[in-house]
């Protein structure tokens, strides 16, 4: 019996102490985003967020929905399987994109009248670190579209599926934006980072990834912490 408690206290305390460092690391990224600066002329160069609703005046049709949007990224990924190195078995799945395009551009406007332009930059390389929680639509395929300037050195592999995926923006729709600002063609931009810590990041809505970090990964997570004490107190 005593061996079983003992082995249950090594459990809880693993769990728990895994559990603190998970919240540590979610509440400094919770911190990050939420003491990032707003907007301002004098912070040119510097990660800021500015949040407001789309106001494009160019309207473009998404290459999937075919609906008129105010800012799509699309792109192309094609899936094949390889053999895993041995000693593992099976076989595992990898992409690769043969296909990106964006429509550039696209302004917002806060509630103070204060204009700013965003571009997600995908030349000359892609940030991996970019974040886009906006509306998005994938359509799977076992057939490549044709139509497209493909990198033609991608397709001498045998791919067994494609994916389509296209996110959107609709005019007026609220967007908070976290970017490097920069001043250009004389108008302020939020464009990418290529960073990991601060990621260029365009978010449908107000604050909701900081809301949901704050609610599933910090608050739910000490609640867990506080249960695996109860348990200990418990045992002991």
């Amino acid at each position: 019996m005593e061996g079983l408690v003992w082995i249950v206290t090594i459990i809880v305390v693993v769990s728990l102490i895994g559990n603190l460092i998970a919240i540590v690391k979610s509440y400094k990224t919770y911190q990050r985003f939420k003491h990032t600066p707003y907007f301002n002329e004098a912070l040119v160069g510097c990660y800021v967020q500015f949040q407001g609703k789309v106001i494009s005046p160019r309207h473009h049709q998404c290459p999937i929905s075919r609906k008129e949007v105010a800012f799509y990224h699309f792109y192309i990924l094609g899936f094949r399987k390889y053999k895993r190195k041995k000693p593992q078995k099976g076989t595992h799945e990898v992409s690769t994109t043969l296909y990106s395009q964006t429509t550039g551009l696209f302004e917002l406007l806060d509630t103070h009248n204060r204009k700013i332009a965003v571009s997600l930059d995908t030349s000359p390389r892609v940030d991996s670190h970019a974040i886009l929680a906006i509306k998005s639509d994938t359509l799977p395929s076992t057939t490549l579209l044709e139509g497209y300037p493909y990198q033609q050195d991608k397709l001498t592999q045998s791919f067994e599926r494609y994916e389509y995926t296209a996110y959107t923006l609709k005019q007026h729709t609220l967007v908070t934006v976290y970017g490097r600002l920069i001043h250009k063609e004389n108008r302020y931009i939020l464009t990418n980072t290529y960073h990991p810590t601060l990621p260029f990041k365009i978010e449908e809505g107000d604050q909701v990834s900081q809301k949901i970090l704050w609610n599933t990964q910090i608050k739910n997570k000490i609640l867990y912490s506080v249960g695996l004490l109860l348990v200990l107190f418990l045992i002991y």
